[in-house]
């Protein structure tokens, strides 16, 4: 049986329409689902993949095996604020249902400043459960990345079933 791909994760796919070359980081992977579609379009790129949980890491890396082995994916437990990545940088930074975007982000968009390429980009996407709670995450996220230095570049949304998928594309002030 073929498993279903959640609607949020094929729209966010689309939605990045990222360069087949681009080094691109995935906060919250999860499952490891997004990060699969993603490494299908990806030829030279790479993705970084991190997750806080352990558990989620070791269910993406059984997923995305082959990926892992041709070098397009990497998968690493930790939480965005406390990762150590190194010298990489990134042309994207994106995340699906990370809740501290729209809660508490300090910590994490001076990571995501510190992480990003020079005019390197981040992408929020939420599919909140009512179209109130969608209204206040999409002005909240842009309340914050606006605290924190960064400038909204584009905001989309899409309906999501009985839900509607919300996303917010960002990058620093000074980039």
């Amino acid at each position: 049986m073929t498993e279903k791909i959640p609607p949020r994760l094929l729209w966010a796919a689309r939605q990045l329409a990222f360069d087949d070359t681009a080094d691109l980081l995935e906060v919250g992977c999860g499952h490891g689902v997004l990060a699969g579609l993603i490494c299908e379009n990806l030829s030279a790129g790479s993705l970084v993949a991190i997750d806080r949980s352990d558990k989620m890491v070791a269910v993406a890396q059984q997923r995305n095996a082959a990926q892992i082995a041709a070098g397009r994916v990497s998968f690493e437990v930790a939480a965005l604020a406390d990762a150590d990545l190194g010298s990489r940088r990134f042309d994207r930074i994106f995340a699906v249902n990370v809740n501290v975007f729209w809660i508490d982000p300090r910590r994490e968009l001076a990571a995501v400043r510190h992480l990003l390429n020079p005019g390197g980009q981040l992408d929020l996407f939420y599919e909140p459960p009512g179209m109130s709670q969608a209204q206040k995450i999409e002005m909240l996220i842009g309340e914050k990345l606006a605290a924190c230095g960064f400038e909204v570049m584009a905001r989309a949304s899409e309906p999501l079933g009985q839900s509607l998928g919300i996303h917010v594309r960002a990058q620093p002030s000074d980039a």
